[in-house]
């Protein structure tokens, strides 16, 4: 089963760092825009109140180790063998509010013996069921009430700070205004937004959705384990 916990994550954070960059100052660049810190608050938090549709692309890299024993015999016993390997993901897809869906993953490892797979999968939201496809292209239905911390769509439930929660961010966030650049053929504004440790931990424990996703444990490693948060 493939889970969108990162993913969740991640564009949680960047939901709320859209906000916290409307209303710092920044360094560098030009903002090319004349409205006011406010207007930029306002209007961030009515355009994410008023989403309806989003489309979705995912990916993601990692590394690891495989651990295998071989068949024991009465003259040998049995020795674990260890493989590094790596992995990759990537997935894309579109969402309506708020409750349908339709995802498509690839999957793709890479173990040193030479084992070498890639696996595609699908997923679809309609209501209260989940459609899954497997790699063997059978599908499978699920109520979404049976799926522990499943969260259809990574934008429902993430609620605009309050003001406080904003200063207390800013005092531990760096952010550079690169101005307005050209991406995939569209005029956008460049933010670029750090977050030290501080700031993080603060972020992550006053948001209840990441809480239930991924538990306490889990937020406490990923604090204990970085040291800073960068996105654009």
């Amino acid at each position: 089963m493939i889970h969108k916990r990162p993913a969740i994550v991640f564009i949680a954070l960047v939901s709320i760092l859209l906000l916290i960059s409307a209303c710092s100052p920044s360094t560098g660049g030009t903002s090319g825009s004349s409205l006011t810190v406010l207007q930029l608050l306002q209007n961030s938090s009515s355009a994410m109140s008023k989403l309806n549709s989003a489309h979705v692309d995912v990916k993601a890299t990692g590394s690891g180790q495989a651990i295998s024993s071989n068949t024991a015999t009465p003259t040998t016993g049995s020795t674990p063998t260890t493989s590094n390997g790596t992995f990759s993901l990537t997935g894309n897809g579109d969402e309506a509010l708020p409750n349908a869906e339709s995802m498509q993953f690839a999957v793709t490892q890479n173990i040193t013996n030479g084992t070498n797979t890639t696996s595609n999968l699908a997923q679809i939201v309609q209501g209260d069921k989940v459609y899954i496809q497997n790699t063997k292209g059978q599908w499978y239905v699920l109520d979404k009430s049976a799926l522990k911390g499943y969260v259809d769509n990574p934008f429902s439930g993430i609620n605009n700070p309050d003001l406080s929660l904003l200063i207390g961010l800013l005092q531990h966030t760096k952010i550079t205004d690169n101005g307005v650049q050209s991406l995939n053929g569209q005029n956008l504004r460049h933010i670029t937004i750090a977050l030290d440790q501080v700031a993080l931990k603060q972020f992550l424990s006053n948001n209840q959705q990441l809480l239930d996703i991924l538990g306490q444990q889990n937020l406490n490693a990923i604090i204990d384990h970085t040291k800073a948060f960068n996105s654009t």
